[in-house]
C-alpha cells in the first residue's frame, strides 16, 4: 500500500470528501486527489503533520505503513555495504532528533547543493 492509498483509505474510514479534507489541512481540492493517486513524490512535511493529526496516525504511518519504533529510518536504505549507504543510514538515523526549524534547514540546504551539482553536471555536459 502507498502512501496515497493510506491517505485514501484513512479520508474515507473519516466520512470526509477530497475538498474536506483539503480545507482541514489547508491545500486544494486537488492536491487531495494528486496526493492520493502518488502524483506529488514530495508531500511538503507540514502537510504530512497535519494529515497525522487529522487522522490520528504518526506522519510515519502515512509515510511507510509502519510504527517508527518497529522501523529505523536507516532501514529505508539498501544495505549494500558501501560507506556512502552505511553513511545515509547514519544521517537518517540522526534527523527524527532534529526539531522542526533545524529539519527545514537541513532540507533547503540538501537541495540547495544537490541543484547546484546538477548545474555542474549540466555546465560539464554541454561543453562535450
Amino acid at each position: 500500500m502507498t502512501m496515497g492509498d493510506r491517505i485514501k483509505t484513512l479520508r474515507l474510514e473519516h466520512n470526509m470528501t477530497q475538498e474536506q479534507l483539503g480545507n482541514v489541512i489547508g491545500v486544494q481540492k486537488s492536491a487531495i486527489r494528486k496526493y492520493e493517486s502518488g502524483h506529488v513524490e514530495n508531500i511538503k512535511r507540514s502537510s504530512i503533520k497535519k494529515l497525522a493529526q487529522v487522522f490520528g496516525v504518526s506522519p510515519s504511518y502515512l509515510m511507510f505503513g509502519e510504527d517508527p519504533s518497529l522501523m529505523p529510518v536507516s532501514e529505508l536504505f539498501q544495505n549494500d555495504g558501501s560507506s556512502r549507504t552505511a553513511q545515509l543510514a547514519r544521517i537518517a538515523d540522526l534527523l527524527p532528533q532534529l526539531p522542526d526549524d533545524a529539519l527545514d534547514d537541513f532540507e533547503a540546504m540538501l537541495t540547495a547543493r544537490v541543484n547546484k551539482q546538477k548545474k555542474k553536471n549540466d555546465a560539464s555536459t554541454q561543453k562535450k
